[in-house]
């Protein structure tokens, strides 16, 4: 059993996850507050005509948004956008999703990850390196 040290930074680590859970929750609510509040401020100032107010030290201003949808095929997509802008073009992966297929070939596997790894082709090898560490969480018991 650990000492009474150990155990009150176990305590500790406790007490801070049910407090990083609570601000969680605050927020979470603060934000969909928020979000009918936006709402009923751009009313506000259509109806006012205005485009900003500062009030209590903030400013709350209108801010113009412009963002693109992708309507059409992406391959077709990709294509087009290459001739417009190459810059924007890149051939890529995510890297969370490579660190899944890692994980998921990794369980099926039933090995050490070590035999894993050694199991992997060499160019895969070449270019990862497959990486385990612990980590401290808490769930509610």
């Amino acid at each position: 059993m650990p000492d009474a040290d150990a155990l009150a930074v176990v305590a500790e680590f406790v007490e801070a996850e049910f407090e990083k859970r609570r601000l969680k929750e605050e927020l979470t609510k603060v934000e969909r507050s928020l979000k009918s509040l936006k709402e009923q401020v751009l009313t506000v100032f259509e109806k006012s005509g205005v485009q900003n107010m500062t009030m209590d030290g903030m400013t709350v201003y209108l801010s113009h948004q412009i963002a693109a949808r992708l309507k059409e095929d992406r391959s077709y997509a990709v294509g087009v956008v290459r001739g417009w802008a190459p810059e924007l073009v890149k051939e890529d992966f995510n890297m969370n999703q490579v660190s899944a297929l890692f994980r998921e070939q990794f369980r099926e596997g039933g090995m050490s990850l070590a035999d894993f790894t050694e199991e992997l082709p060499a160019a895969i090898r070449e270019c990862f390196d497959v990486n385990d560490w612990f980590d401290v969480r808490a769930k509610l018991a």
